[in-house]
């Protein structure tokens, strides 16, 4: 998996930015979501590959280099939303942009 770089958000919605290497969008959310409603945390970090890389725009909070720390930003501030797809992702050259809302 690749690391997961959220982009800038607006009031209730955002868009997630992902490296060509993300597989299923959707499988990753579900992932997020189900994390946020048990808080194994290192579960959904498995997902990402131990090069990863997350950024967060916006947010103050990382950025995180690897799993462990991507893991560990997770458990030191779990976020407490779930979230959903609003619109289908489109591709900026090459990346994903994922349109997204907290629930």
């Amino acid at each position: 998996m690749p690391g997961y770089k959220p982009a800038r958000t607006v009031p209730g919605e955002g868009s997630a930015r992902v490296t060509l290497r993300f597989m299923d969008v959707d499988r990753h959310l579900e992932a997020f979501n189900e994390a946020v409603r048990t808080g194994d945390w290192p579960r959904f970090a498995q997902r990402f590959s131990e090069d990863a890389e997350m950024r967060f725009v916006g947010v103050p909070v990382g950025p995180f280099a690897g799993r462990d720390e991507i893991e560990g930003g997770y458990l030191a501030d779990p976020p407490d939303d779930t979230i959903s797809r609003t619109a289908e992702p489109r591709w900026e050259g090459d990346e994903q942009v994922v349109p997204f809302q907290w629930d």
